[in-house]
C-alpha cells in the first residue's frame, strides 16, 4: 500500500511543502514520588519525557515526538516506518 508522501514522491513533487501531521498515542502517568507525569510514546520506542503538570506533561511530549522524528529523518528514516499504537485496558483478578 503506498503512503501520500510515496505518491508525491512518484509524481516529483516534494512533501516538504506540505504541513503533514500525525497523531501519536501518548501515556502519562502520575509520578507518586517527584509528583508531575512520566509521558512514554508507545508508537517511539524510548521516547520518554516528564512534566510538573498535566500541561506541560503534553507539551513536552510535543517536543519529544517532534525531536525523535527530527532524529529519524536524520537517520534517513521516514515516519511512514512508525507502526501505529492501540491502547486498551485489561482487567486481572
Amino acid at each position: 500500500m503506498s503512503t501520500i508522501s510515496d505518491i508525491l514522491r512518484a509524481k516529483g513533487n516534494s512533501t516538504e511543502v506540505f504541513d503533514l501531521k500525525r497523531i501519536f498515542s501518548v501515556v502519562l502517568t502520575p509520578d507518586p514520588d517527584d509528583g508531575g507525569y512520566v509521558v512514554t510514546v508507545p508508537g517511539l520506542p524510548g521516547c520518554v519525557t516528564e512534566g510538573d503538570t498535566f500541561e506541560e506533561a503534553v507539551s513536552n511530549a510535543r517536543d519529544a515526538i517532534a525531536l525523535y522524528l527530527q532524529y529519524m529523518k536524520d537517520k534517513g528514516e521516514t515516519v511512514e516506518d512508525v507502526p501505529p499504537s492501540t491502547l486498551t485496558t485489561i482487567e486481572v483478578d
